[in-house]
């Protein structure tokens, strides 16, 4: 488990007006057997979530108006806009791996990954992914 908290500046007269402090978190759990469906193997499988904004909230000064006061003078009317930077979802991700040493020199490995909300954006359509490789070292 990862927990960040992240005090950000700035200046009084720019766009960003205010930033609170930022609370970001990310974690990992995971567990391996080795020697399961033969021998010099390792089958493992891990649920994690990456970094993470938990909480923060920001205000934007952006300019919605201009206010002519003379021929050639005039100044921005501007509005405060807040945000908040909390995602709307969590990312969490499922992941299977098997791995094999077919000899001292060559292993193989193949697993999969299940990701639901990617993005940390909430109902985002989950992904799925595999891969395979075969190592051989000289």
């Amino acid at each position: 488990y990862t927990l960040s908290r992240s005090d950000v500046s700035h200046q009084a007269d720019g766009f960003l007006r205010d930033i609170s402090s930022v609370r970001s978190d990310a974690m990992a759990l995971g567990i391996a057997a080795k020697d399961i469906l033969q021998e010099n193997s390792v089958l493992s499988f891990t649920v994690s979530q990456p970094m993470r904004v938990a909480n923060g909230r920001g205000t934007l000064s952006l300019a919605n108006d201009v206010r002519i006061n003379a021929p050639g003078s005039f100044d921005f009317v501007n509005r405060d806009t807040s945000f908040n930077l909390s995602p709307s979802g969590r990312e969490i991700r499922l992941l299977s791996e098997y791995k094999v040493d077919v000899s001292s020199t060559v292993n193989m490995r193949l697993g999969g990954m299940y990701v639901m909300e990617p993005g940390h954006v909430a109902n985002a359509r989950a992904q799925w992914a595999g891969f395979a490789g075969v190592k051989v070292s000289f």
